[in-house]
C-alpha cells in the first residue's frame, strides 16, 4: 500500500508537477498500488495537456 502523500511527492519529484489539490485530501490515506499508478498516470497526463496548451499561445 502507498499513501496519497507519496503520490504527490512522486508527481513533484519525477514529473515537476505541483498542485494545490493535495490540500484537499488526507495525505496519510492509504491507496492500492493500482490506484496509485492510475492517479499518477491521469494527473501527469492532465498537466502535460495543460502545458501543451500554454506553449501553443
Amino acid at each position: 500500500m502507498r499513501t496519497v502523500r507519496e503520490l504527490y511527492k512522486e508527481l513533484r519529484d519525477k514529473h515537476g508537477i505541483t498542485t494545490s489539490t493535495m490540500f484537499h485530501e488526507n495525505l496519510d490515506e492509504e491507496i492500492t498500488e493500482e490506484t496509485f499508478n492510475w492517479r499518477l498516470k491521469i494527473m501527469s497526463s492532465l498537466f502535460d495537456d495543460i502545458d501543451e496548451e500554454d506553449e501553443d499561445e
